[in-house]
């Protein structure tokens, strides 16, 4: 066209400086020839990466796919682009996805990841390699960045109100997956009992995390430990596990048997009767870790210190505790 490099790249992005007519030229041709921008070549010519890797146990998960939807809202924003990588709770592949985001050379990294040790010494040394990095949902004992819900003043609430519902011999369904949270749940759980004066009693937890584990086991879990008053779960899969043995079994929900679980999954509304949940607001998890990789990627020389930022969980009360 006899024009330079430097003219074709502003008149394709409108610059103010090319005339309108350079501007119709270049872009007809482009569109002529198919001609499409190398956004790879662009960062490494300008310096500046505009992609963040993002790691997560699994995108079909309710949660996390909310969680994705308020990190590329974020992302949307500011004009930064995600990459999604999937790990299925698998140390082996969360290392692999660590290792390809890394050989992209992504901006920076956000992350849910399993508290294993080679894991996290990996995380360890993406943040002495300078690599900007935020992990949300499951705290662990990396310093950096960590954006969670709070799994205690949630299970509390959920466990208060089924006491003041009237239920005196709560059982708990808990998840050994995550260290962090499971513990944080179960804390609120026997805090929750100890303050209204309910002996803890170690027989009514049952170590059950999924929906198929709560179909099997629950039958058995109830006739070992006699009549009960309410089932809290660790997660609402596992809540309706529950819910449909019990009706199998015969037993009323509410009026004889309440259950709550925890997370507020797509599949509280669809249960009949409709299941209490405690709400993450999980969008909102992954807008604030979005918004604090954007601000690690800021900093110059001066870092401030890495700090844990915990987000407000809502008790929703539904059918399965009237």
């Amino acid at each position: 066209m006899g024009i330079s490099p430097s003219t074709v790249s502003r008149a394709l992005q409108n610059h103010p400086d090319i005339s309108e007519s350079t501007r119709r030229a270049v872009s007809a041709y482009a569109q002529e020839h198919n001609y499409k921008p190398n956004i790879m070549a662009s960062s490494l010519r300008t310096a500046r990466n505009t992609t963040i890797g993002l790691i997560i146990p699994s995108a079909t998960n309710y949660f996390f796919a909310r969680v994705l939807k308020g990190v590329e809202a974020a992302a949307a924003e500011t004009g930064y682009n995600v990459i999604i990588t999937q790990t299925d709770d698998d140390a082996e592949r969360e290392h692999a996805a660590i290792k390809a985001l890394v050989s992209l050379r992504v901006a920076g990294i956000l992350a849910c990841m399993n508290k294993s040790e080679g894991t996290c010494r990996m995380l360890r040394e993406l943040l002495e390699d300078d690599m900007p990095l935020v992990l949300f949902d499951r705290l662990l004992p990396v310093d950096c960045d960590q954006v969670i819900s709070d799994d205690f003043g949630g299970a509390f609430k959920a466990v208060e109100y089924l006491i003041h519902c009237g239920a005196r011999k709560v059982a708990y369904y808990s998840s050994t997956l995550n260290e962090h949270t499971g513990a944080e749940r179960f804390r609120g759980y026997k805090e929750a009992l100890q303050k209204h004066g309910i002996a803890f009693d170690p027989g009514l937890v049952l170590n059950c995390s999924s929906r198929d584990e709560a179909l099997v086991m629950t039958p058995d879990f109830l006739r070992n430990v006699g009549r009960i008053d309410a089932i809290f779960a660790t997660n609402d899969q596992t809540a309706a596990g529950i819910l449909q043995s019990v009706k199998m079994m015969g037993i009323r929900v509410p009026e004889e048997l309440k259950i709550c679980g925890f997370s507020n999954d797509m599949i509280t509304r669809h249960t009949d009767p409709m299941l209490s949940t405690v709400q993450q607001h999980d969008k909102e998890i992954g807008r604030e870790a979005m918004n604090r990789i954007l601000f690690r990627i800021a900093e110059t020389e001066t870092r401030e210190p890495a700090k844990t930022i915990v987000l407000p969980t809502d008790l929703i009360v539904r059918e399965s505790t009237f």
